[in-house]
């Protein structure tokens, strides 16, 4: 993934994405450029690691066609509210978007962060998988945004999202 334009809070401009079944097999599997199957010369130039970080994915409704992603980060004072409705009343409000095909919304997930960990990181994320970059930035503008009526967002994490970072797929391997 690569990051659209800047967000003032570090260098990352790419991202890698690796999914494992366990994490006895992420930690047990090594991975570089070649063996997914590129040249990472061919992708970036210099190549540094800044930081890896480690999430478990929650729940998600997986879906095709999603060339830009929202990744929004979060710091829930209730996080077991905060996931709860995502997993209850977001989830099926984002199902239901992704059927009508209205706003290029294509995927959607939730997952709670294992590591790094400390104050000043974000305990869970949340991602939008979203067709164009338009739809991502729409996503973004919420001037006319109305959560569901029964949401309790705003008691689960008051200050809202720490951050929202729009991601562009530049590549996808899958073994």
């Amino acid at each position: 993934m690569r990051k659209v334009g800047t967000t003032g809070n570090n260098d990352v401009n790419y991202a890698f994405v690796n999914g494992y079944p366990s994490l006895e097999a992420m930690t047990s599997t090594s991975w570089n450029a070649e063996s997914l199957g590129f040249d990472i010369q061919d992708a970036m130039s210099p190549y540094t690691v800044y930081e890896i970080h480690n999430y478990r994915v929650l729940d998600q409704v997986p879906g095709e066609g999603g060339k830009y992603s929202v990744w929004n980060y979060a710091r829930p004072k209730n996080m077991k509210g905060f996931v709860s409705e995502n997993q209850d009343l977001w989830k099926p409000m984002m199902e239901k978007t992704i059927k009508e095909d209205k706003t290029g919304l294509t995927n959607w997930g939730i997952g709670a962060k294992i590591y790094p960990m400390g104050q000043d990181e974000s305990t869970v994320m949340t991602w939008d998988g979203y067709k164009t970059l338009v739809d991502a930035m729409k996503a973004l503008d919420v001037s006319d945004f109305t959560p569901p009526a029964k949401s309790k967002m705003s008691d689960y994490d008051p200050d809202g999202f720490r951050l929202r970072v729009i991601w562009e797929q530049v590549m996808a391997v899958q073994q």
